[in-house]
């Protein structure tokens, strides 16, 4: 049904995606060339560029406004020549940034390193006593990566299943991490320095427009 590991499937990350070969051979058996696919929960878009690889015409729609954004530009005709020349001079130009915001030495060479990722964890209030539990610290085994049945409260002791508690927070916990230099990769804890300084970021004002509307309690 398609491979995730095709040029088309990792360009842009998304959830309950679907590699398009697969997608492309569905088309292929139920419609003939030229016809019209309809997605209207389209997602990132992966039905619009197998309609496209099938020689299809894709009617895509979603209500949400990063969908549409992702699988638009997947599905937008550009010129390769002129894409790759606009990337690597906007890469050239934010290499600077880039190294402020996601630069860390290297633990074996000390060269110049850099964050690939950061692993986010849930933060949840004890329904007891309201101490903060970070999901990733008390439900997750962090050698077999097993998420347990219950969580334990460090204040007042007690288990809890983890719909039983309410969300409180986000907080990042680890980070993968890349030298330019040796080409090491390892992953590592969330440092409490480093924590502070992607806190100091956060406090900063940013001066180009951005979307301001919060996330619903849902985070959905």
């Amino acid at each position: 049904m398609g491979r995730k590991g095709s040029i088309y499937y990792r360009a842009h990350s998304y959830h309950t995606k679907v590699p398009p070969e697969g997608i492309a051979r569905l088309i292929e058996h139920y419609t003939d060339p030229g016809d019209w696919v309809l997605d209207p929960f389209c997602g990132s878009g992966m039905t619009g560029v197998a309609s496209l690889m099938s020689g299809r015409q894709g009617l895509l729609s979603d209500l949400s406004p990063a969908a549409v954004h992702i699988a638009n530009n997947y599905v937008t005709p550009i010129d390769p020549a002129l894409f790759a020349s606009s990337a690597a001079t906007l890469l050239t130009q934010q290499s600077s940034l880039e190294r402020f915001l996601y630069g860390t030495p290297c633990t074996s060479c000390r060269g110049g390193a850099v964050i690939e990722y950061t692993v986010w964890s849930d933060v949840f209030a004890c329904p007891t006593c309201a101490t903060e539990i970070v999901f990733w610290l008390g439900g997750v085994d962090a050698t077999t990566g097993a998420v347990a049945p219950t969580i334990h409260c460090s204040g007042c002791g007690a288990d809890w299943a983890k719909r039983s508690l309410r969300w409180s927070t986000s907080v990042p916990v680890l980070q993968s991490v890349r030298c330019a230099t040796c080409r090491k990769r390892w992953q590592e804890p969330i440092s409490d320095a480093a924590r502070a300084r992607g806190q100091s970021f956060d406090a900063d004002s940013i001066p180009h427009w951005h979307p301001t509307t919060p996330f619903e309690p849902s985070r959905e």
